[in-house]
């Protein structure tokens, strides 16, 4: 009777504690990561449970699915409250959905890719309602001159055709290969419709002392404009490695140049140290007035001597 408790236990119970406590608790992660755990150490228990044993796996498995109900609760509560805290900060859904993964993972990169995923769904299914912040003050658009919507447009009519097609081939040789490469083309498709819908809603901005520089989902920098040492035409002698050329369909209208290295963070959620990055806005002549402004402000050209 004393085995017939005790391995589904040590299974059940003591295997999710030892992980709550050595890992979850140590690394400030959410409580959601023990529930696989706890799924596995009672599929252990069920694999070698005898005759009578079932009993107590029905008891056991009774109470952690309390548990692991309660869990589930409360963290998708924390999920809920850290949502609308962000939305309520800002208007763009990719940190909507950051701010809870991030509570949950502490971690920035998985954070990151979580976050990219559902930012995606949002984008392509759910964005349709909200309007185009108005290209005014310090709003600069970037996707109307560039081309990228007819692009985006070009590659619908495409990739439908050319789905079925791979579709039919590959199918010849095996249908689940047909079947998965169908499944990443959908992919494929909702997130070249997430990233051009991305691109009307995540404008370039100037909010306070910050230049906030966005290219549809690809990338999001916050630079301090007290960093940007000046505005070029061209794209400066560097590292290729150490700009970055955000220019919608490649071509950048202009390259701000920082005074030291800034870094800001890649679409994986890593870290990267760039000397420049190339844009391309709507308004040139706006933006460059208005970059000129606050290099000037922040990096005064010095006085002749006499």
């Amino acid at each position: 009777m004393l085995a017939a408790y005790a391995f589904p236990i040590d299974c059940m119970i003591v295997l999710p504690a030892l992980f709550y406590l050595l890992v979850i608790r140590r690394y400030a992660l959410s409580p959601l990561f023990a529930l696989p755990v706890m799924w596995a150490g009672g599929a252990l228990a069920s694999f070698f449970a005898q005759g009578s044993d079932t009993a107590v796996l029905a008891v056991l498995g009774f109470g952690a699915l309390v548990v692991e109900v309660a869990i589930a609760a409360r963290e998708i509560a924390r999920f809920a409250r850290a949502f609308r805290a962000a939305r309520r900060k800002t208007d763009d859904a990719l940190a909507w959905f950051s701010a809870p993964f991030m509570q949950m993972t502490n971690n920035a990169k998985a954070s990151r890719l979580a976050a990219n995923e559902l930012a995606m769904l949002y984008f392509a299914l759910f964005s349709w309602k909200r309007r185009a912040p108005a290209s005014q003050d310090g709003v600069f658009a970037y996707h109307r001159d560039s081309g990228y919507a007819a692009f985006i447009a070009g590659m619908m009519l495409v990739i439908p055709v050319e789905t079925l097609v791979v579709h039919l081939l590959v199918s010849q040789w095996s249908d689940v290969a047909a079947w998965v490469l169908t499944a990443g083309s959908l992919y494929a498709t909702l997130w070249l419709v997430a990233d051009c819908r991305a691109s009307v809603l995540r404008p370039i901005a100037f909010k306070g002392s910050v230049l906030e520089i966005r290219s549809g989902m690809r990338f999001s920098a916050d630079i301090p404009l007290e960093r940007v040492a000046a505005y070029e035409k061209k794209a400066p002698k560097a590292d290729n490695k150490r700009i970055v050329n955000l220019g919608m369909m490649g071509t950048a209208s202009g390259w701000l140049v920082f005074d030291e290295p800034v870094t800001v963070e890649t679409s994986f959620g890593g870290a990267r140290e760039i000397e420049a990055i190339g844009i391309a806005v709507d308004d040139k002549g706006r933006f460059d007035r208005m970059i000129s402004e606050n290099i000037e402000q922040h990096h005064p050209i010095p006085s002749p001597d006499r």
